[in-house]
């Protein structure tokens, strides 16, 4: 028998590194398939120990109700930046005001400021109560076009306010027994046209307003008052020192940041301010931005008023009227803290 031989013509070279690559590559895939099956193994392995395994959990019982929780409830009542009219049509129907509605909301917010720690934060004894007036309680005159929308001039908001500030702070003392006023004043109370140093809170709508409400309740021995003339106050809670500011020294906040640059900075050197003077704080509380936020050792209130034609003009995030609020405990200072929502819409007809 002839053999059979393949001339080059026949069986060209460039075939023959085709097959080879393409045989290389199926031993690849052969190995890899070979690895896929003995790790599916493995799990296979470990799976079937797993269903052999009988949990025992242990036994966790339900802990039994505190009866030595204590603390002090607190409210910050800032920016209300009341006789302000907000009218709902410029507002694309986001949110209104004027003293109708201010004065549901502030009712509201006192009542809120009873309901919520006697209702969901049971078992804790409140041993006292802390009112903040932190500034901006009216909205002023300080720009010509809030001195020609305001529902009265400042003085007749002043007067007309007293009693039902009153009525709500005697609603406080009725259910907590000691209420302690402390008070530092804004910069839409002030009585001139910019901002100033120099007598700068007894020139203020918001320290005279305090002052109306000591004269009206100083008899009362369930309310004691911190009305400093400086523009910050820090009174003590158990062994917490706490600071009020209103905020307006801190400026700033554009970006991604926000307000969080200013207020760290501004921070930052009021604490190394109050230290240096062996008058240190641990918590600062604070309005002005209108915004309601907890930092680490900080918290900014909001505002009853809420969103208005400025913010929605400036482009500044939406946010609902709200005020805060917190327990002080004497374990770990500020805590449980959260904010009080008093409006209503439906109620408020807008």
């Amino acid at each position: 028998m002839s053999k059979i031989t393949l001339d080059q013509g026949e069986f060209p070279k460039d075939n023959a590194e085709k097959y080879k690559r393409e045989r290389d590559d199926a031993r690849r895939q052969r190995d890899q398939l070979d690895r896929r099956v003995e790790e599916l193994k493995v799990q296979l392995d470990l799976l079937t120990s797993i269903d052999g395994v009988t949990a025992d959990p242990p036994k966790w019982l339900t802990p039994k109700k505190s009866t030595g929780a204590k603390g002090i409830a607190n409210l910050m009542l800032s920016d209300l930046h009341l006789d302000e009219v907000v009218v709902p049509e410029q507002m694309n129907w986001v949110n209104a005001y004027n003293r109708e509605i201010a004065l549901f909301r502030l009712q509201r917010t006192f009542e809120k400021a009873i309901q919520h720690p006697r209702d969901y934060l049971s078992g804790i004894k409140t041993e006292g109560f802390g009112l903040w007036l932190g500034g901006d309680i009216f909205s002023g005159n300080i720009h010509e076009e809030l001195k020609n929308t305001n529902e009265v001039p400042i003085m007749a908001s002043v007067d007309f306010w007293v009693d039902p500030f009153v009525a709500g702070m005697k609603m406080l003392a009725d259910h907590y027994g000691k209420v302690h006023v402390a008070s530092v004043v804004g910069n839409h109370g002030r009585n001139t046209h910019k901002a100033i140093m120099k007598n700068r809170v007894e020139d203020n709508f918001d320290w005279l307003f305090a002052r109306i409400l000591y004269r009206e309740l100083k008899h009362d021995p369930r309310f004691t008052w911190s009305i400093p003339l400086t523009a910050d106050v820090v009174c003590q809670q158990y062994d917490t020192r706490i600071l009020m500011t209103h905020g307006d020294q801190f400026r700033g906040g554009s970006g991604i940041s926000g307000i969080y640059t200013p207020i760290s900075l501004g921070m930052f050197r009021k604490g190394q301010n109050y230290a240096s003077v062996d008058n240190p704080f641990d918590h600062a509380i604070m309005g002005h931005f209108h915004q309601y936020l907890v930092g680490r050792n900080w918290t900014i209130n909001g505002s009853a008023k809420g969103y208005d034609e400025y913010a929605a003009i400036s482009n500044f995030g939406f946010e609902v009227p709200q005020q805060a609020m917190w327990i002080t405990t004497p374990e770990r200072g500020v805590t449980w803290q959260f904010a009080i929502q008093p409006s209503d819409r439906k109620y408020e007809k807008w």
